[in-house]
């Protein structure tokens, strides 16, 4: 997230999760994100100005929901770093949801998020009118992005396309179908060779259930494929949708960004930073004012 405050220059406010022993306000959590369940884990929020200084930061209890503790976090880090102006609040969607977003804006708080991947869809048209969009500059030794606005009466959307993310999510997806592809194979196999522990005799219920095991494990893969067991010959096959295949492919790189402020998308959003690590959710972008 990232709030400006006191001046027109950003601040940002992010969660670091660090290793402590000693800390009561440190809690373990086998669901860390860093998949540390080894320690315990403390989040710190920190404010920062636009050359990425510190200014003041404040310590959270860890194993918290991020979704859950938006609203507190903010406000405390509010009250720490001073000021009376609303700040506008950039946030990750993991926490963007409809009460917190619904707060925001009843007590004052512009925001942008980014949308999250499986909302793109929405804009599957939009972002094939490759015509309507343009270039925002390069960034050092980035690729450009290219942008188009879209606006309602609530929210404005910017569609972006960038080929250096087209390119990660292209292999993501390849390696997901190929290990998706490797457990199918091996349940397949387990099949042929009676595995006692499939139960065939008894039903179908254990062999569905692996398949579902593995479709949840590897979404990105198994929505684009239709399986079939067959009981009565002990077969498993499964077959891939080349067209819907194909035009989820044709929306990798892309990915949108939301904001409750009209001004943003008219005189200000080219003068966004888009992070060059698309996998990085977290601080999705810095905003800076004219």
């Amino acid at each position: 997230m990232a709030i400006p405050m006191r001046t027109r220059q950003p601040r940002c406010l992010t969660a670091i999760l660090i290793l402590s022993a000693a800390n009561p306000k440190a809690r373990r959590s086998a669901n860390s994100k860093e998949n540390r369940s080894d320690c315990p884990l403390l989040s710190v929020g920190l404010v920062l100005d636009g050359e990425g200084f510190v200014l003041t930061h404040k310590v959270f209890s860890g194993s918290l929901h991020d979704c859950r503790t938006m609203v507190s976090a903010i406000n405390e880090l509010q009250n720490v770093s001073g000021g009376d102006a609303h700040p506008l609040v950039v946030l990750d969607g993991g926490i963007a949801t409809a009460a917190n977003l619904a707060y925001l804006t009843e007590h004052g708080f512009d925001y942008v998020v980014n949308g999250k991947r499986t909302t793109r869809q929405n804009f599957a048209a939009d972002f094939l009118e490759l015509d309507r969009f343009h270039k925002v500059g390069e960034r050092d030794d980035k690729a450009p992005v290219l942008v188009r606005r879209l606006e309602s009466e609530t929210e404005h959307v910017l569609l972006c396309r960038s080929d250096e993310r087209k390119k990660k999510e292209d292999a993501i997806v390849s390696k997901t179908e190929e290990k998706f592809l490797a457990a199918l194979e091996k349940l397949q196999l387990r099949i042929g060779k009676k595995d006692g522990k499939l139960h065939l005799a008894q039903g179908a219920e254990t062999v569905n259930r692996n398949i579902g095991k593995i479709c949840g494990k590897y979404t990105r893969a198994a929505k684009f494929y239709t399986l079939e067991f067959i009981q009565k010959n002990l077969s498993l096959s499964w077959r891939r949708n080349d067209e819907e295949y194909q035009a989820g492919s044709e929306l990798h790189g892309c990915y949108h960004l939301r904001c409750s402020r009209k001004d943003l998308a008219t005189h200000c959003y080219t003068s966004i930073i888009i992070p060059a690590d698309p996998t990085n959710s977290s601080a999705a972008f810095t905003h800076y004012w004219e």
